[in-house]
């Protein structure tokens, strides 16, 4: 479990370090506007899996499930089908892509008129590599349902890395035209596509070729994906809905000091993606009523708490002190106010985490991709009222309800659809008490001494406790072990 989130948390996160020191370089090189269309670029590839229908997540589920059950040549054979029905798509994609080329450089992107012609140049080849953008998803959900996570990271650090660094060489090298530039990304793109094929070749060997599917199976996948795409598409609307709409009911600047915290708070939710990625194929084939069901959701929770309540008690705490230093005296009171809150919603998002990879584990995405669809018109009824009478403050407010409601909602919708046994509520009434005590504490730090006064004995203590009561017996044994080890060598 631990290794396992470990080369999650290393593929994502070393990339985010690598576009922080190479983005200033980029901007200077390319200029503004080649740069604004590189990010685009990066977007494009970065995201595109989210039009997948849901089938590289779908393809992580099934195959999962046919390991499981011990079935090698089911879970081959529906790899092969979900590498093939994912080819046909990124070719469907990235012909609607290049046919809308002109449009969208000229009139959507208002691309200046000295730069549409290498605009358009650069789409066409952001339209090429969409095939192997969603082949790349594809295999990425084999190694995942594998829980090959060691070759799945290392490959995709390796591709991530080079994704600044080829630009910026050629950037470096006055090779500044968008064609060149987004050229070599696609050309990256390709070439990780033939690394994770040769991963999963070398180490499971998993071969596949373009051919027909089976109907069945096409059935199957696109049953089970459907719904995860509507969840994929509906979960960042909501997500960057209130950026949208705050725009339009406060000053420009607002919507700056309302961002900054937004997008510093959503980095952390690469711990509890980390960690979700790494339960999700131990959790497939539990079937409902199962004891194991149950302990599965509470380890989940519990992971996913002891990993991410430190970081997000350290953000409470800091919010006004740093966010003063980083945005000036005027904006940075509220943009931590802000952050505090959010910090508060990303909480509750983080334990729902728990409840949703078990309800999709389950073959149930339908269930969640209902709850969001349920969810997007009161949420943006409730972000105009509460933006219109306290300004970003009150996004900040909307957005964290909506986490919480959305958390519970996840942990019905767990409880009745997978019917697993009620939670010991009354166990866990004093860990919540003593969690929200620490929290409204941090909230109230104004300066870093004292943060500081609060954090260091209160993450001393916390550790404390999580060690003695939330990890279980046999998790505290593997530590003195390999300390043991150690001391011995």
């Amino acid at each position: 479990m631990l290794s396992g989130t470990a080369w999650n948390l290393v593929g994502q996160a070393l990339p985010l370090l690598a576009a922080v020191a190479a983005i200033p370089f980029l901007v200077r090189l390319l200029g503004l506007e080649r740069f604004g269309f590189l990010a685009l670029a990066w977007v494009l590839i970065g995201y595109a899996s989210l039009l997948d229908l849901g089938l590289s997540r779908a393809l992580v589920r099934t195959v999962a499930e046919r390991l499981a059950l011990g079935d090698e040549d089911g879970a081959a054979a529906r790899g092969r089908v979900g590498l093939s029905l994912l080819l046909l798509l990124g070719i469907a994609v990235g012909g609607a892509l290049a046919a809308a080329a002109p449009a969208l450089v000229q009139q959507l992107l208002r691309v200046a008129p000295a730069l549409q012609q290498e605009a358009l140049w650069a789409m066409y080849a952001l339209a090429l590599s969409l095939p192997f953008v969603m082949l790349t998803a594809g295999y990425s959900g084999l190694l995942q349902a594998r829980q090959a996570f060691k070759a799945l990271n290392l490959v995709r650090l390796v591709f991530s890395l080079l994704s600044y660094a080829v630009p910026l060489a050629l950037a470096s090298a006055g090779q500044v035209a968008l064609p060149v530039v987004v050229g070599g990304i696609v050309a990256l793109r390709m070439l990780s596509t033939l690394a994770f094929a040769r991963a999963c070749r070398r180490d499971h060997g998993f071969r596949w070729w373009p051919s027909r599917p089976p109907r069945e199976l096409v059935r199957e996948l696109l049953g089970l994906g459907g719904w995860i795409g509507v969840s994929n598409l509906i979960g960042p609307l909501l997500t960057y809905l209130d950026r949208l709409l705050i725009a339009t009911l406060v000053p420009l600047r607002a919507v700056g000091l309302y961002a900054a915290p937004y997008d510093l708070v959503s980095r952390a939710m690469v711990v509890p993606y980390a960690v979700a990625s790494t339960f999700f194929p131990k959790v497939v084939g539990l079937a409902p009523g199962q004891a194991a069901a149950s302990q599965a959701l509470a380890d989940s929770c519990r992971w996913l708490y002891l990993t991410m309540f430190p970081l997000l008690l350290a953000m409470m705490a800091l919010a006004y002190p740093g966010l003063r230093l980083w945005l000036g005296e005027d904006g940075g009171a509220e943009a931590a106010a802000v952050l505090q809150w959010l910090v508060l919603g990303v909480f509750a998002n983080t334990l729902a985490q728990g409840p949703a990879l078990l309800v999709q584990a389950a073959g149930r995405p339908r269930d969640m991709a209902l709850l969001h669809l349920a969810e997007l018109l009161p949420f943006l009824l409730l972000l105009a009222w509460l933006t219109s009478r306290h300004g970003i403050v009150g996004a900040a407010m909307a957005a964290t309800l909506r986490f919480t409601v959305d958390a519970v909602a996840m942990f019905v919708i767990a409880q009745r659809s997978l019917k697993l046994a009620p939670w010991p509520w009354r166990r866990l009434w004093l860990p919540g008490l003593l969690t929200l005590l620490l929290m409204a504490l941090a909230a109230a730090c104004r300066s870093l001494a004292q943060a500081a006064a609060l954090l260091l004995p209160g993450l001393a203590a916390w550790t404390w406790w999580a060690w003695r009561v939330l990890l279980l017996p046999h998790e505290r044994q593997r530590p003195r072990a390999l300390r043991s080890a150690g001391a011995a060598s």
